[in-house]
């Protein structure tokens, strides 16, 4: 069974899975939101992800989109103008107080590739802080879901903010 107690690992694993959701084109975040919801319910339900782990929607006290027991999970349409990117940033910069570990899901298809690269090199200073201010490390994983979504993800920015990047293998699983 997929995530009985390890933080880490169940963050590797919701990588994984997150990686593969392949949502139909909604107009607006919360409709991809309840999508991802359901999503990772279904997960559950078949035993992919262990029955004890919680599953909510507008979790804790920064509401984050999605919570599944300690990491959280943000779902962001607009990144193309720098106000979008500016409150992005502000909401996982109060999110990172709760979370130690967060993934940003990119939705939709209508992104500006330099938006999303601007977005994530600003989130790695965010980590940074977040250890001297938190004294724990933080880790955030950045995932782009959508017809334009980019194939490869960035080694280079991975290690600068301290993400570990081999994934869960679920091929060990049954």
């Amino acid at each position: 069974m997929l995530f009985e107690d390890d933080s880490g690992q169940l963050f590797e694993g919701l990588i994984k899975i997150i990686e593969e959701w392949k949502p139909k084109t909604y107009s607006d975040e919360t409709q991809y939101k309840q999508a991802l919801y359901v999503y990772l319910k279904n997960l559950q339900e078949i035993g992919k992800i262990n029955e004890k782990r919680t599953i909510r929607t507008e979790a804790g006290e920064s509401r984050a989109d999605l919570r599944v027991s300690d990491v959280g999970i943000e779902l962001k349409k607009k990144l193309d103008t720098k106000s979008h990117r500016d409150r992005a940033e502000n909401q996982i910069r109060l999110m990172l107080k709760e979370f130690n570990y967060l993934i940003v899901v990119i939705v939709g298809n209508n992104h500006n590739r330099e938006a999303i690269d601007i977005f994530k090199h600003h989130l790695k200073d965010f980590i940074n802080e977040g250890d001297l201010l938190m004294g724990n490390r933080k880790k955030i994983e950045v995932i782009e879901v959508g017809k334009n979504k980019s194939k490869k993800r960035s080694k280079e920015l991975n290690n600068q903010i301290g993400l570990n990047t081999k994934m869960f293998d679920f091929s060990s699983l049954n």
